[in-house]
């Protein structure tokens, strides 16, 4: 795509960093992730949550949390991918610290945004 006349833009970013989730491939990941870097697309939050997201998956928890921390306008999906993040890695007390920070941020999960989470794990 780099290659071509096409652009990157935070939506083509996204959706390949979610093939990299599902293949486990952090190797591509992170190069998908300095692309974003270079682009300015690693704050965009769909780009962010998918890096959050691939990097819980590929077994890098620090790499999802830098990646959450570099969002710069966190939404619901933000919160809940952090904290399936640290469900995926059996980090409880980090999940439920997250939990109240997205409180303390304002946003209200609702009953169905609490039960993704657990069945996701």
């Amino acid at each position: 795509m780099s290659k071509s006349s096409l652009r990157l833009d935070n939506f083509s970013l996204g959706t390949v960093l979610h093939a990299c989730s599902v293949m486990a491939t952090l190797g591509h990941g992170k190069m998908i992730h300095s692309l974003a870097i270079v682009h300015g697309f690693h704050c965009y939050a769909y780009v962010g949550n998918g890096l959050v997201n691939m990097y819980a998956k590929c077994g890098d928890i620090d790499g999802s949390k830098q990646s959450f921390n570099d969002i710069m306008e966190k939404d619901l999906v933000s919160w809940n991918t952090m904290l399936i993040a640290y469900g995926l890695h059996g980090w409880g007390g980090k999940a439920l610290k997250i939990y109240e920070e997205m409180l303390a941020s304002g946003l209200k999960p609702d009953k169905g945004d609490l039960y993704k989470p657990a069945n996701d794990l």
